[in-house]
């Protein structure tokens, strides 16, 4: 019996299976873990209305007449229930409404075109790829190059809550591996379009960002079939490099896992920090898979 799926899990999952892009297995978890949470149910349906605002935003042209006389005679009625304003504070009154209403529906217009732009963009880069390296290197544009981040970082201890008990030591690895100039920014698990993802992200003390992604193998999926170059050979193990335009990616497997190092940084950084996560990884994951 599957355990039973934590809070944490469904957010992340919670957009996609509005989107109906959950496989059976995951669709029936989180609609298990939803109904009866009542927490995870509000979100689901602050994001069901929402996104139907958005719809409506997006398809209806505004009706600044229309709307402006409707707030006339709002305001009017208002008025004359408390007291009387006089006209030219009524006027300023509702044009202050009507650039109110316009500007929120500009507003729920910019947030739409932003979701488009993001995968226009990731989809474009992703075409300067192989098909392999694109599995990592989506997530970390969505999750880090679009990411708005806080100016005070929380710790450790406190981003690994977001992520399943498992996979918490992936934390520990990272942090006790990176280069000692680098910081854990975020450490949670995600997830974009047909993808579920392990994601901890790393800033350096130039404010460069670079991100371990591990994801679960699909069928067919290895470097080792790939022409990708190898730019380190380990004992057991290579690892794979491949760059688009200012994104640097080092990946290497399991039996059961993709595991990537992307940045925005030179070949010769990303690499290195690839070879020093790489061995200590492969071993905790290779204890996943027993």
């Amino acid at each position: 019996m599957k355990p039973e799926m934590l809070c944490e899990t469904a957010l992340e999952q919670m957009d996609r299976f509005m989107d109906g892009a959950l496989s059976d297995a995951e669709t029936e978890r989180f609609a298990a873990h939803a109904g009866a949470c009542e927490k995870c149910q509000a979100e689901l349906e602050l994001r069901e209305r929402t996104r139907a605002s958005l719809r409506r935003a997006i398809r209806q042209p505004i009706d600044t007449t229309s709307l402006g006389q409707r707030i006339h005679a709002a305001v009017h009625v208002e008025a004359s229930r408390r007291f009387r304003w006089q006209p030219h504070t009524l006027a300023l009154a509702a044009t202050l409404l009507i650039a109110v209403s316009v500007g929120a529906a500009y507003q729920l217009r910019q947030l739409w075109s932003a979701a488009v732009d993001q995968d226009s963009y990731i989809a474009k880069i992703s075409e300067g790829v192989t098909t392999i390296m694109r599995v990592g290197l989506k997530d970390h544009i969505h999750c880090v190059t679009f990411r708005k981040w806080p100016k005070e970082t929380p710790k450790v201890d406190e981003l690994v809550t977001a992520m399943e008990p498992k996979y918490r030591p992936v934390a520990t690895i990272v942090g006790a591996n990176m280069p000692k100039n680098y910081e854990i920014v975020k450490a949670h698990h995600c997830a974009y379009r047909e993808r579920n993802y392990v994601h901890i992200a790393m800033k350096d003390a130039d404010g460069k960002y670079f991100s371990l992604v591990l994801a679960r193998k699909e069928a067919g999926e290895t470097f080792a079939s790939s022409s990708l170059r190898r730019v380190l050979d380990k004992p057991n193990f290579a690892v794979y490099g491949e760059n688009v335009e200012r994104f640097q990616i080092a990946g290497f497997e399991t039996r059961d896992y993709l595991a990537y190092v992307i940045g925005d940084t030179t070949t010769e950084n990303n690499t290195r920090l690839a070879g020093t996560l790489a061995a200590p990884l492969r071993e905790f994951l290779d204890s996943l898979e027993g």
